[in-house]
């Protein structure tokens, strides 16, 4: 009996080998070819050709030589500005970042910045790093009457901050009040916008 169950084991495994001999003489053979540095992607079931993307050591570009005076790249490492993922372009009177939500109902929102550390840290964070001009670190924009250029808000309070900072033996130079922090500042163009924030 055991001796039979073994042939009848040997024979289904020839016969599961000559049917994947057969299926893959018949399926269909893919071809192509790419170019060096250049993500390829199917052209069709069978061919494989290039796109219009370059790759190297993680950064993305649309040009062969990633010099960001031609075209932006991004990166999923840091190229010297501390980024976990870095967007980076050299073009003048261009955004080298845009995050866009078109949708007319609800509350969008195009970009987020958020934060976990119990020790401060910062959900957005803009910098004008050129020491002239008319820079501005972070620029909002609104269109409508009721809305906000730009919107800050803190939902601790003053004296729960106090006790954070008397925990971490720092002075807090805050007023008694148990009154939240908030900011709502309407911001015009950058060269016009004065916007005091408490």
């Amino acid at each position: 009996m055991r001796h039979k169950f073994l042939q009848v084991l040997t024979l289904f495994s020839v016969l599961c080998c000559l049917l994947s001999v057969v299926w893959s003489q018949n399926a269909p053979a893919v071809h192509g070819h790419g170019t060096s540095d250049k993500i390829s992607k199917f052209n069709g079931s069978t061919s494989i050709g290039d796109t219009a993307i370059y790759e190297r050591d993680g950064c993305i570009s649309e040009t062969p030589n990633f010099l960001t005076t031609a075209a932006g790249i991004f990166c999923l490492h840091d190229l010297g500005g501390g980024a976990t993922v870095h967007v980076a372009t050299n073009l003048v009177d261009r955004v080298a970042f845009i995050a866009e939500n078109d949708s007319e109902a609800g509350n969008p929102v195009g970009i987020e910045g958020f934060v976990a550390s119990s020790e401060g840290g910062i959900g957005v964070f803009g910098v004008s790093a050129n020491s002239v001009g008319n820079g501005v670190g972070v620029y909002g924009n609104t269109q409508s009457p009721q809305g906000f250029g730009v919107l800050g808000r803190n939902d601790s309070t003053v004296e729960a901050a106090r006790a954070r900072q008397a925990a971490q033996g720092q002075p807090s130079g805050l007023a008694p009040t148990t009154a939240p922090i908030a900011s709502q500042t309407t911001v015009g163009e950058p060269k016009l916008a004065s916007a005091k924030v408490q």
